[in-house]
């Protein structure tokens, strides 16, 4: 009978917590993002019709998404936007790259036919369909850039210690590691080679203090979640964290490293850091000090129910994102020759 009340109360306190949070993070400030967010898989919902741009649809085996063709293209190569965990493709960045002369590809990684449907297991095979359309469309792709954030940075890090067609990466808020996949129901390594995981860090292993800390209360709470710490508690926890680390030295990609040192997604200055450690040749880190994981924006992204914490404050986020925009752009004019020198 004492129990009874102990619990009335505590469930009573869980209440009104949610409730204070819910009237709290409704009114904070939050990223506004695209609504194809809402549902990435639905390409009705990308705005394809865009001026002086013609945006065909990639449709060769596992390379789904959309080819982006200037009017005039004014840059040799191809540049290939790749999206993170949420499941886009880069709409709005390869987008912006095109409008600024470069032929792009904004390429979905999981969740269109002949793709897994979920991110887990992805094979880094889809890449070959994604060369076999570039040759099919005799597409200039001598000069390779890929440009990638979060997950997909993970993604195309370990895509390019095994193709060497791939000339340079821009990674935002990268993985220095390959993690364990999203999917909860389907558990397993992030992507696989040859019909084999590759080994991973599993965040599901990381201390138990801060998974109750960061993810149990705050769902419990209606509170906003952050990673960082327990894919830091899974890293440190990792026995055998070499055969798990991205082996960097295995490509002569030049790489640069775009970092906020407030990501609270993951430790991606840290990571970033350690990659330019592990091959310190035409590798690097450009952070910004109070920007978080998106380098846009707000602190939180609202996903349904769900609040995600990814760090830094607007003013921060939106300065990180002008910055980033121009030294990205700046980086492709150097590896990107012009067309009119012929």
């Amino acid at each position: 009978m004492v129990l009874l009340p102990i619990i009335v109360v505590l469930a009573s306190t869980v209440i009104a917590i949610r409730i204070i949070n819910t009237q709290r993070f409704a009114s904070v400030s939050h990223e506004k993002m695209p609504a194809y967010y809402s549902e990435p898989a639905n390409l009705s919902l990308y705005p394809t019709k865009i001026e002086n741009i013609t945006v065909d649809k990639v449709d060769q085996g596992a390379a789904q998404g959309f080819h982006f063709i200037p009017n005039i293209k004014e840059k040799r190569g191809v540049v290939i936007v790749f999206g993170g965990s949420e499941g886009t493709p880069g709409f709005e960045q390869a987008a912006m790259l095109s409008k600024n002369g470069y032929e792009t590809l904004a390429l979905f990684m999981f969740g269109q036919k002949n793709q897994p449907k979920t991110l887990t297991k992805i094979p880094l095979e889809q890449f070959e369909d994604v060369l076999s359309y570039l040759k099919n469309k005799e597409i200039d792709s001598k000069t390779m850039t890929i440009i990638a954030a979060s997950k997909g940075a993970e993604y195309a890090l370990n895509m390019a210690t095994i193709y060497p067609d791939i000339s340079n990466l821009i990674l935002i808020s990268p993985s220095a590691y390959t993690f364990n996949g999203l999917d909860f129901n389907d558990y397993g390594s992030s992507w696989t080679y040859k019909d084999e995981e590759l080994p991973f860090i599993d965040i599901k292993k990381t201390s138990f203090t801060s998974f109750i800390r960061d993810m149990i209360i705050p769902l419990l709470t209606k509170s906003p979640i952050s990673c960082r710490d327990m894919y830091t508690g899974a890293i440190e926890r990792e026995s055998h964290l070499i055969s798990k680390t991205i082996s960097v030295t295995n490509t002569k990609a030049n790489i640069l490293l775009l970092v906020g040192e407030d990501d609270q997604m993951w430790d991606s200055y840290t990571m970033a850091v350690s990659i330019e450690k592990q091959r310190p040749e035409n590798t690097m880190v450009r952070s910004f000090p109070d920007a978080g994981h998106t380098l846009r924006g707000a602190r939180y992204i609202h996903t349904g129910s769900t609040i995600l914490e990814v760090g830094g404050e607007e003013k921060p986020n939106r300065k990180a994102k002008a910055e980033s925009e121009t030294l990205i752009l700046e980086t492709l004019m150097s590896w990107h020759t012009p067309l009119l020198e012929d």
